[in-house]
């Protein structure tokens, strides 16, 4: 019987991957959609529909305190998302996969020369 060994990028299954972009997705699009609430509430669109309701209702009733943190959880996701998009783009054409916990950024030092 022979064993499947599933494939990790920097250590993380692909499953947890999947999960980590949907988190990372889901945050952005809250986020996003937040900002444009509280904008629109504060200074309306080009002047006109200001209102303190559409503000209030973009904190989605969490203080702004919490918004800052959710902010900074969206930025590190996302982030994260985008070193597995280079690692991709990198195993990609190479042709070679690099393999987590085995010095990928030396392994890539010495497969692509000194680039950093």
């Amino acid at each position: 019987m022979t064993q499947v060994v599933e494939r990790k990028v920097l250590g993380m299954k692909i499953s947890t991957w999947d999960t980590i972009e949907l988190v990372s997705l889901a945050l952005a699009a809250t986020i996003g959609a937040r900002e444009a609430l509280d904008t629109v509430g504060d200074r309306g669109i080009f002047g006109r529909g200001k209102s303190k309701k559409v503000a209030n209702l973009s904190r989605l009733g969490l203080p702004r305190k919490y918004w800052r943190e959710i902010n900074t959880l969206g930025t590190a996701l996302g982030s994260l998302v985008l070193l597995k998009a280079v690692v991709d783009t990198m195993e990609a054409r190479s042709g070679k996969e690099y393999l987590p916990g085995r010095g990928m950024l030396l392994r890539t030092k010495s497969s692509f020369g000194n680039v950093f």
